[in-house]
């Protein structure tokens, strides 16, 4: 990835409390429009809704977080979940997924995680709509049905264009993706990473100004899906990496093999994609290339690496 983007050592799905307020985020001013207001003078308004935060410009109609619809949003969200000792009954014999699921976030982010137990306790209590909406999420997958469960989750937990988005319910998107890619509904899957991609870039996680480490984890997760669930449908990409700088590859000390492996199969699947979206018949040259280049990719990398990925395939 780009050389100024950090990995993080903190996984995306920690449950570490966090509020996207204590990042400045600002609007870019290279943006034309955003410069034109930036400059323009007798609009104090303009002036703060350009130059404040990405995250808190919401609509003066948007009620805070944590406010009545949000406790009608996890009365809903509680009322689809069986008593505490069946879920957690139901979690403990089936939730070995889990593991799975943040074993590849972690690849991502190299960071620890919550198990899914302790993880439950935690959230069938909270009054976040997103962290209720992870376990009811988490519920319907370890039953195996309940799948309708996802959409009243996308509706009643994901917040709208109007409001703030925590970094929990970014993280719900992420186990959103997974969870329809699981049943088999990739063109779901992809809506969840491109919105959770889209939404990413908004909150401009992509620049190099950004330094936390989560919010960068959250970012390299929507950008590795998106690609991948991209190449799998045969639709392009939400975001050229030539907006990241003259070279993908994350950049920090020291550097962990399974994230240089993860990132560079993600900007292989970018070039791949732009391979195959070109009118005609793709070049042979192009396609030798890019086999070439997923060579020197695997090479990189021990053998012994590719068992483990399976494993937790």
């Amino acid at each position: 990835m780009a050389r100024h983007h950090a990995l993080t050592h903190e996984s995306a799905l920690s449950h570490e409390g966090f509020d996207l307020e204590d990042e400045p985020v600002e609007a870019d001013e290279r943006a034309p429009f955003v410069s034109m207001l930036n400059k323009a003078e007798g609009s104090m308004e303009s002036h703060l809704q350009t130059t404040r935060p990405v995250q808190e410009i919401t609509s003066h109609k948007s009620p805070p977080i944590y406010t009545q619809s949000s406790s009608d949003a996890c009365l809903k969200l509680r009322s689809v979940l069986p008593e505490y000792d069946l879920l957690i009954s139901t979690l403990s014999k089936n939730g070995a997924w889990w593991s799975s699921f943040r074993h590849k976030t972690e690849v991502i982010c190299q960071g620890s995680y919550e198990g899914l137990a302790a993880f439950a306790a935690r959230a069938y209590t909270s009054s976040d709509p997103a962290e209720l909406g992870m376990l009811v999420v988490a519920y319907a997958r370890s039953t195996g049905h309940h799948h309708h469960l996802y959409g009243v989750v996308d509706r009643l937990a994901i917040p709208d264009s109007g409001h703030s988005y925590s970094a929990e319910a970014m993280e719900l998107l992420l186990l959103l993706a997974k969870a329809y890619s699981d049943i088999g509904q990739p063109r779901q899957s992809w809506l969840m990473y491109r919105k959770g991609l889209a939404i990413s870039e908004v909150m401009g996680l992509y620049r190099r100004e950004m330094v936390s480490p989560r919010l960068k984890s959250i970012w390299w997760a929507f950008y590795h899906g998106d690609r991948f669930s991209s190449l799998l449908l045969g639709l392009p990409y939400g975001f050229n990496d030539a907006h990241l700088g003259p070279t993908v590859e994350p950049y920090n000390v020291p550097t962990y093999p399974e994230q240089r492996f993860v990132l560079r199969c993600a900007s292989i699947a970018g070039k791949i994609i732009d391979r195959n979206m070109m009118p005609g018949k793709p070049s042979s040259a192009s396609s030798m290339l890019l086999d070439e280049q997923m060579d020197t990719i695997a090479s990189s990398m021990h053998t012994g690496m590719f068992g483990s990925f399976s494993a937790t395939a």
